[in-house]
C-alpha cells in the first residue's frame, strides 16, 4: 500500500473515532481490525479510495453521530458511497432497533446489489474477522 497523506489522515481519524473500543472477546483495540482490513485490501488493489473505505468501513455503523454526509465532505462521494454500501442497518426508518434477522436480510440484499469494489471491502472484513476468531481460539 502506498502511504499517502489521505491514508495518513484516515488512520488518524479512525484511530480517534474507535479509540475506546475493543474487539469482541479480547482486549485488542478495535482499530486494529480497521488496519487489518486495509492491509488485506492492499494485497488486491492499489485504489486509494477502496483502502480508505476499508479503514472507515465500520464508522457509519459504530460511531453515533458520524454521518455519510460528514464522511462525503471529508473523503469524497465515492468513499462515502462505498462505506454506506457495506454498512448494515441497526434501526428502521422510525428509529426502532431492528431484530438481527431482518437487519441481516437487508444487509445481504444491499451487498448483493453493490459494486465489486464494495464486495472487495466486505470480503476483506470477513477474512479479517475469521483470522481474528482463529487467533482468539488458538
Amino acid at each position: 500500500m502506498k502511504y499517502t497523506e489521505r491514508i495518513h489522515n484516515t488512520i488518524d481519524l479512525v484511530s480517534s473515532l474507535h479509540a475506546n473500543q475493543k474487539r469482541k472477546g479480547s482486549d485488542t483495540p478495535y482499530v486494529s481490525h480497521c488496519f487489518g482490513v486495509a492491509f488485506i485490501l492492499s494485497n488486491y488493489t492499489s485504489d486509494e479510495d477502496i483502502i480508505i473505505a476499508g479503514l472507515l468501513h465500520d464508522v457509519l455503523e459504530d460511531i453515533p453521530g458520524y454521518t455519510k454526509e460528514k464522511m462525503e465532505e471529508k473523503f469524497g462521494k465515492r468513499v462515502a458511497d462505498l462505506v454506506d454500501n457495506v454498512t448494515g442497518p441497526k434501526e428502521d426508518e422510525s428509529g426502532v432497533k431492528m431484530d438481527w434477522l431482518t437487519a441481516k436480510e437487508i444487509y445481504f440484499n444491499k451487498i448483493s446489489n453493490g459494486s465489486l469494489d464494495a464486495l472487495l471491502i466486505v470480503a476483506a472484513d470477513k477474512i479479517h474477522n475469521m483470522l481474528s476468531v482463529i487467533s482468539l481460539y488458538e
